[in-house]
């Protein structure tokens, strides 16, 4: 296990720690937005960094910035506000 961080959590958990959905931490993942570790005691469970969820949650886009992150969470600016979809809440 080379390179894994010491804070790693369950998708779960992680879905929970930044209140979105199932499909939306799928698709963080598969966007590499959030990186994702395979469990040593059982392949099936995915795990990821608490740390790197945390800095992703602390990235939320304020109002008037763009970034990878907003497309990524699910957010559509306009007008320099912040929209958020129904689905991630």
């Amino acid at each position: 296990m080379t390179n894994q961080p010491a804070d790693l959590i369950t998708v779960a958990a992680a879905k929970e720690l930044l209140k979105v959905s199932h499909n939306k931490i799928s698709r963080l993942i598969k966007a590499g937005t959030l990186r994702h570790f395979t469990d040593a005691l059982d392949m099936r469970v995915k795990l990821v960094s608490r740390g790197e969820a945390l800095a992703l949650k602390s990235r939320r886009v304020t109002a008037g910035e763009s970034s990878d992150e907003e497309s990524a969470l699910g957010g559509v600016s306009h007008l320099g506000l912040t929209f958020r979809r129904n689905e991630d809440r």
